[in-house]
């Protein structure tokens, strides 16, 4: 019974010292991912001649990088949609043009009921 006890003490401790060290303060980088969820890129990596103007090639490029091959060329037809989005009948953005068209995108996505991963809802983001 004794060594019983000294056994649980023991794991438990080691549960509650892991949990400690797991609050960092920090986001958890894994939480709330989907198979598929990449990183944000940023205009400078899209900008793969860097030029300072981002093309529709550019941008398809990049955004299919490390993408597994069989979601290519569904994703290819999406990403081209997006970017037709973004940028209309313009064949290149600057990144302040880029920038400011993601942000309008964002804006009218929400205003009709969108949210932002992790945000519930009813839910106001913290500006």
């Amino acid at each position: 019974m004794r060594l019983w006890k000294m056994v649980l003490s023991l794991a438990m401790a080691g549960v509650f010292a892991t949990s400690a060290f797991a609050q960092d303060g920090k986001p958890d980088k894994g939480h709330g991912k989907k198979k598929g969820d990449r990183p944000q890129m940023s205009f400078a990596d899209m900008d793969a001649n860097k030029d300072g103007k981002l093309t529709k090639d550019e941008f398809v490029a990049a955004r299919l990088k490390g993408m597994p091959e069989d979601r290519k060329e569904k994703a290819k037809e999406y990403i081209g949609k997006m970017w037709d989005a973004l940028a209309g009948k313009a064949e290149s953005l600057t990144e302040k043009e880029y920038n400011d068209a993601r942000e309008k995108m964002r804006k009218e996505w929400k205003d009709k009921g969108g949210k932002h991963r992790g945000e519930k809802k009813n839910e106001k983001k913290a500006e």
